[in-house]
């Protein structure tokens, strides 16, 4: 009896021992996870505190941050309409509203959408589409009769505010609906295109980062800083002379905006289908227009003596290399945009009008208005002296000027194609257009041409030092210095390759096709 007690008492001992131990060593793993996990959250914190810190220095900059760590996201990530939705992000956009869109400017453009849960994206439009924003504010400002000296020293508390929203960061998760990834989608579909979205709303970092959304609308709570900033407002709004008043600030807001004077279509006589298809057209866009004749005849010298001295005057310039065939109808197409440049140099009460000239093929979109052409030519450059709206069929990344407009580009003494830079690698083409199926083919058309009296003796000047050739050849230019001559980034204005059919408002995809190509084989035996 006493040899089993003494087997028990010795198995209870080791089994308390063995209990002993495993709480120790419970209570030494529950040491390490712990330790490690402090260890883990302290490193996290340092490296936060760095990146905030890091942000914080660029708080007066925010531009700066655009410079900083961006490459850890890439818009195509957020490329999901059908994940990342209006009403999955609507929640998201009102908080960011109530936060940020807080200024009269803010809430006057982008209230209503705020409350529809689209306030960032509307702030992302106004700044994207600047140059009309600014439009719009100078118009407010002078109905109101506020002085832009007054209102800046306002908006200067506004900067703080501004600056501060711009360097707000927000925390890291996963899910779709989460802020950072609503609002990465938001910046890439509404601001990344745009060079002056792009330089007030940074593209800013992940994981933490900054909230894009709120930084575009506290931006328009300085609106007319920033407009003061990119020079978009008129001497009109800066003008301080009390011999102004506030119908002429009002008549001058009004002829900049609206500034399209006539439109211009280049006819023969013979083309009398042409002439009724254009005047049909116009009379739609309720601008005044008006038919300019062509110059034409059956042989070179016939078009040089067609009009007397006006034409004559230039028989003795050299013709570039062009075939017999169309000789004579190129010189009489050269001497008709000449002749029509030069009538609009000569109106020197309106300099600054707009003139648009049309070749009597063009065909004007029906959605195309008037006004559609004055914003396309409110956003050219302000040296621009020649512009095109139509082009045949490429045009050149590398010439971007803004999100409108590209340097109409191309070599000295180029191919009528200028298909060449493409061969150089100087060129990655942008096909517009697909009439002849060549996206080699650049900068081609003089359809659809703006001129202003101002800069328009600038274009036949820079013809006077060139062979006849051409004309839509000639309009290209080497350099943006040598001739400010500018390609808009789509064709606003077409052409019709099949007139008949066009005149029903039915173009015929197989015949415009063909028409395309038989037009192409003529051009490449020029």
């Amino acid at each position: 009896q006493k040899t089993k007690l003494s087997m028990y008492g010795a198995i209870a001992l080791q089994s308390t021992k063995e209990t002993e131990v495993r709480h120790i060593l419970r209570r030494s793993l529950v040491w390490k996870i712990a330790l490690a996990t402090t260890l883990s959250l302290l490193m996290a914190s340092i490296s936060s505190w760095r990146m905030i810190a890091d942000d914080k220095k660029n708080i007066k900059n925010p531009a700066a941050l655009n410079e900083k760590r961006i490459e850890s996201w890439s818009c195509d990530d957020f490329d999901d309409d059908t994940t990342i939705t209006p009403s999955e992000c609507g929640y998201v956009d009102r908080e960011m509203c109530e936060q940020h869109c807080t200024s009269d400017w803010c809430q006057s453009m982008c209230g209503e959408m705020c409350s529809a849960g689209e306030g960032a994206l509307c702030a992302y439009t106004k700044l994207s589409n600047l140059q009309d924003t600014c439009a719009q504010v100078e118009a407010e400002l002078i109905k109101k009769g506020k002085s832009l000296v007054e209102e800046l020293d306002i908006e200067s508390n506004q900067k703080r505010v501004y600056e501060a929203a711009c360097s707000r960061l927000t925390h890291q998760r996963n899910d779709s609906t989460h802020p950072r990834v609503c609002d990465h989608h938001a910046f890439c579909s509404f601001c990344a295109q745009s060079q002056e979205c792009t330089q007030i709303v940074p593209k800013v970092p992940s994981p933490t980062r900054i909230e894009s959304g709120g930084c575009a609308a506290a931006a328009l709570g300085r609106i007319v800083s920033i407009c003061d900033e990119f020079q978009y407002f008129s001497s009109a709004l800066r003008n301080d002379d009390d011999e102004s008043s506030d119908a002429n600030i009002l008549q001058h807001q009004q002829n900049k905006i609206e500034r399209l004077r006539k439109i211009f279509y280049i006819n023969c006589d013979n083309d009398i289908e042409r002439r009724d298809f254009q005047e049909s057209q116009l009379e739609r866009i309720g601008i005044p227009y008006e038919r300019f004749a062509c110059v034409s005849g059956d042989t070179v010298e016939e078009v040089f003596a067609s009009r007397g001295n006006t034409t004559k005057r230039f028989a003795s310039k050299p013709l570039r290399n062009i075939r017999e065939g169309i000789r004579a109808h190129t010189v009489g197409v050269w001497l008709s945009h000449y002749l029509l440049f030069e009538l609009i140099a000569s109106y020197t009460n309106d300099k600054e009008g707009i003139y648009l000239i049309l070749e009597d093929d063009a065909l004007i979109p029906p959605e195309i208005t008037a006004g559609a052409i004055d914003r396309a030519a409110a956003s050219l450059p302000k040296n621009w002296a020649y512009a095109s709206l139509n082009v045949h069929e490429s045009i050149c990344l590398e010439d971007k000027v803004n999100e409108d407009w590209f340097v109409k580009r191309g070599l000295t003494n180029a191919s009528l194609f200028g298909s060449e830079r493409v061969a150089l690698g100087t060129c990655t083409p942008i096909q517009i257009d697909n009439q002849w199926h060549d996206p080699n083919i650049l900068y081609l058309s003089a359809a659809a041409q703006l001129l202003r009296p101002s800069t328009a003796a600038n274009v036949t000047h820079w013809l006077d030092g060139l062979p006849i050739y051409h004309i839509d050849a000639l309009l290209r230019t080497p350099s943006g210095a040598l001739l400010p001559s500018f390609q808009f980034k789509s064709n606003l204005i077409s052409t019709a390759t099949n007139f008949g059919e066009t005149r029903r408002g039915q173009i015929s995809s197989s015949s415009s096709s063909e028409s395309g190509r038989r037009l192409l084989l003529r051009l490449k035996n020029r």
